[in-house]
């Protein structure tokens, strides 16, 4: 995992292999047959529930069930591409007490 720092947000990229899923979900298992990448973003954001909001306004899609984690929240989505990504929400300690 790598931190992108410097932007408007900070960012995490993520190796995934495929079959695996972030979510607790068994109807969607990752796979690389609708995107090319091996490689899972996250993006931090304050507010989880408003950000899930947007995206979905904006023709995206939530993929499985908010997760609760040591560190804060996680929600996979899809972009209206079917592009998938991850919004995370930490709670106090931040991305030194991450473990996705």
């Amino acid at each position: 995992m790598i931190e992108m720092l410097g932007g408007t947000v900070p960012m995490f990229l993520q190796q995934r292999d495929s079959g695996i899923w972030p979510i607790n979900s068994k109807k969607n298992i990752g796979s690389y047959d609708r995107h090319w990448t091996p490689v899972n973003m996250d993006i931090v954001v304050e507010d989880l529930l408003l950000a899930i909001e947007q995206v979905v306004d904006a023709g995206g899609q939530i993929q499985g069930e908010i997760q609760q984690k040591e560190w804060g929240v996680k929600a996979s989505l899809t972009d209206p591409f079917g592009n998938e990504f991850c919004l995370v929400q930490f709670d106090g300690g931040g991305s030194d007490t991450i473990s996705l």
